[in-house]
């Protein structure tokens, strides 16, 4: 049987994108206060990110502290730890890896998505 998890912000949050300059949100707001494996000053990651694109335009986003950018790598790289993901129209991607935050960037005009977060 495969993993459980449950949405740990009651359902999907709508963000709104700017096409200029990136938007951050953090995903949690639950501190570790020492338990769990993290200081007293580190956010409890979420486990899985959901993120739904109803609109007619591409949208980019990265995770945990790298900002969102509509220029993708060409040709060969060097891998990061961060990468940068793009989400076509009307498409939801699912993410499921240790998250805190999220930037994402429109890619022509200002948008909307919708996110839903969780854990195990």
């Amino acid at each position: 049987m495969g993993n459980s998890y449950y949405s740990s912000q009651g359902g999907m949050q709508a963000f709104t994108l700017s096409a200029t300059s990136p938007r951050r949100r953090r995903l949690t707001t639950q501190y570790a206060k020492g338990t769990h494996g993290f200081g007293d000053d580190q956010l409890i990651p979420v486990q899985y990110v959901r993120i739904e694109n109803p609109n007619g335009q591409v949208v980019y986003v990265a995770l945990n502290g790298s900002d969102a950018t509509a220029t993708l790598a060409t040709g060969a790289t060097f891998p990061t730890a961060t990468p940068n993901f793009r989400i076509h129209p009307h498409e939801t991607r699912t993410f499921y890896t240790k998250a805190t935050s999220l930037s994402a960037l429109a890619g022509t005009s200002a948008t909307a998505i919708y996110i839903e977060v969780g854990r195990q």
